[in-house]
């Protein structure tokens, strides 16, 4: 009997441990479920989505085209379809879904934090996410993910919002003009945190200016600031990627030319001054414009204006292969978060230092090119916040010092200064789909800081799906200039 050559012996070894179980799977709840498919129609390996995806994402989670005819779960209808001929003298009929429109998401995740004080974590599991979504008529659709459960805690609202699509479609077209009200991530973001394929988010979505905080990413504990998330704007400045309350209005053009614009309370979401949301009366907003060269519309159109041919070519060409095309984007955001508070949220105190963003703003460009079963994408971000840092009298001595010297050398003692903090940040990443259900990905990032060192990060790893619903994933965070720094994960996530 022959040898098996050693390149052999892993294909082999990575099939017993995936391809043994990667056999068609199951739909998974809740849009899945309504239509009958799996998951894969939608995912290149969830959350991430393919170009069909995207276009049911953007159309309110319907599908292209006539949406009806691929609904296998019946709604329940709330009122029948005559009472629309004698409107307004009756109420417009609408719908709720058939079945309960939810899922829950479980992760559980290994680190392995080399050089660390804590050098093994079992985090398994690391928390239970509520999903849902579905439609309550036609163009009426609606989102969410709520942690129910993060270290033994209430994890909160992450999304929550409804979506009006196609408005006035009958006088200036579908998908021109869409709504959007309630909590969720601004569509400025050019890639999204909640459907990244790896672990670790994207350093432009979630590095913020001046945060003392634990680094981002995917359960990390170590105390050092490497990547630091923000506690939202009251004084760690704007992580891109954090849900927003507010309002949104998007569309697309001629089947290739996205927009969007959205208003949002921006600072304070969490801080509650005087029984309101948010920390004053400014509102942050924000504009994206993407076009896209070949494959699939935007709004899942093929080159065939007829509706049939728009949702069923969009089902075969929209999956993992095929959608050959190139996507170049801009993004902008602005805002003005200045409150009277202090870093703790809280009203401001005499006594208490006070470090605040006066304002920021953020624009970029992104690109996404995708070719057979390879996709590369990137940006850059070019960031600008106004800081001030103030040292009340009453501290004193050493303790202003110490404050002063920590948070901004231009500090003075009882004194006031607005300094301008501004960093660029860019990405590139490429996925590659061996198999289906089996896709390497690599990503290189930095931060160029003006007051601090200039970070850079390596992320690399690998998602294994064992089911449509159920994924594997090991990946590597290296930090080539910062000392015990790396880090590295084993995570599993199903959802049922």
């Amino acid at each position: 009997m022959g040898t098996i050559h050693p390149r052999t012996k892993k294909i082999l070894l990575i099939g017993i441990l995936c391809g043994l179980f990667a056999s068609e799977a199951n739909a998974i709840p809740p849009f899945a479920r309504k239509y009958g498919t799996s998951c894969m129609t939608c995912h290149t390996a969830f959350p991430k989505l393919n170009a069909f995806g995207e276009a049911f994402r953007r159309n309110g989670y319907q599908m292209p085209g006539d949406d009806e005819i691929y609904v296998k779960v019946e709604p329940v209808k709330l009122g029948a379809e005559a009472y629309k001929r004698v409107w307004p003298e009756s109420v417009w009929p609408g719908q709720i879904p058939g079945l309960p429109p939810i899922s829950f998401r479980v992760p559980m995740t290994i680190n392995f934090l080399p050089g660390r004080r804590v050098d093994t974590d079992f985090s398994t599991p690391d928390s239970l996410s509520l999903l849902l979504g579905g439609t309550i008529g036609q163009n009426l659709s609606f989102y969410g993910d709520i942690g129910l459960v993060e270290d033994g805690e209430f994890g909160g609202i992450g999304r929550l919002f409804f979506q009006w699509s196609n408005i006035l479609s009958s006088r200036i077209g579908e998908n021109h003009l869409n709504l959007r009200v309630g909590q969720f991530e601004p569509l400025a973001v050019p890639f999204s945190s909640h459907r990244r394929l790896g672990l670790a988010d994207y350093a432009l979505n979630a590095y913020t200016v001046r945060t003392l905080s634990v680094p981002f990413g995917p359960n990390q504990i170590d105390p050092r600031p490497i990547f630091p998330v923000g506690g939202g704007h009251h004084g760690g400045g704007l992580a891109l990627s954090r849900s927003q309350k507010g309002i949104e209005i998007d569309g697309i053009w001629r089947h290739r030319l996205y927009y969007g614009a959205g208003l949002v309370n921006g600072s304070g979401d969490d801080s509650r001054v005087r029984g309101t949301l948010d920390t004053n009366s400014d509102k942050d907003y924000y504009f994206r414009l993407l076009y896209k060269f070949g494959g699939l519309g935007l709004d899942g159109w093929t080159g065939d204006d007829t509706d049939e041919e728009l949702a069923l070519g969009g089902m075969s060409t929209g999956s993992l292969y095929g959608d050959n095309s190139l996507q170049v984007g801009a993004f902008a955001y602005f805002g003005n978060p200045k409150s009277a508070t202090n870093r703790t949220g809280r009203i401001q105190d005499e006594f208490l230092p006070v470090f605040r963003i006066e304002k920021y703003q953020r624009y970029g460009l992104d690109l996404q090119w995708n070719w057979r079963n390879l996709e590369i994408f990137g940006a850059y971000m070019h960031a600008e916040d106004d800081t001030e840092f103030q040292i009340p009298n009453q501290l004193g001595g050493g303790i202003g010092n110490v404050l002063s010297a920590l948070f901004t050398p231009n500090s003075v003692l009882g004194g006031q200064v607005v300094d301008d903090t501004d960093f660029n940040t860019w990405f590139v990443q490429a996925d590659y789909a061996v198999y289906p259900w089996l896709t390497p990905y690599a990503r290189y990032e930095q931060v160029d800081r003006d007051t601090f060192d200039d970070i850079t990060r390596i992320v690399g790893g690998a998602v294994c799906l064992v089911r449509a619903n159920f994924r594997l994933t090991a990946e590597a965070q290296l930090y080539p200039d910062v000392a015990r720094a790396n880090t590295y994960a084993l995570n599993m996530v199903f959802v049922f």
